[in-house]
């Protein structure tokens, strides 16, 4: 039984609105819950601070900001379902599989995108990364 979806928002715009509605179709069919994670890298998250000029913030504060999470959340909100908002940094792949780990997440939904294979070997893959570590079904939107 699906009670708690995440979304991974990443640093790309990969059409978090079209991930989200997915998501929220879902979970209003069958009554679950939404967290939108956010996942910075270190240096994008720095970045953050210095942007705000802050010395330090909690990275669920900044994650709040976020454009791509506000979006999505207003779509959640739309819908009438529970939200929850986070964010962590770190590595995303290892970070997403952690946060499903210790939250009793049921279901991730992320965004993916056409990449060719030597590009996966010479840049990673962060959808492949979060795939292959997770517990539970995931569902991958390749949009774009």
């Amino acid at each position: 039984m699906i009670e708690h979806i995440l979304i991974a928002i990443g640093e790309k715009r990969m059409h978090v609105e079209e991930v989200t509605e997915h998501a929220v179709e879902i979970a209003s069919a069958v009554g679950a819950d939404i967290t939108l994670l956010r996942v910075y890298p270190k240096g994008e998250f720095e970045k953050r601070l210095e942007e705000f000029s802050y010395d330090s913030a909690d990275p669920t504060d900044i994650a709040k900001r976020n454009s791509q999470v506000r979006d999505a959340a207003h779509i959640v909100r739309d819908a009438g379902l529970e939200l929850t908002i986070a964010g962590v940094v770190g590595n995303p792949g290892t970070e997403v599989v952690s946060y499903v780990e210790e939250h009793d997440i049921d279901h991730v939904f992320i965004g993916g995108r056409r990449r060719s294979p030597t590009g996966k070997a010479l840049m990673g893959s962060t959808s492949q990364e979060i795939l292959l570590g997770l517990s539970v079904p995931c569902t991958v939107l390749k949009l774009g």
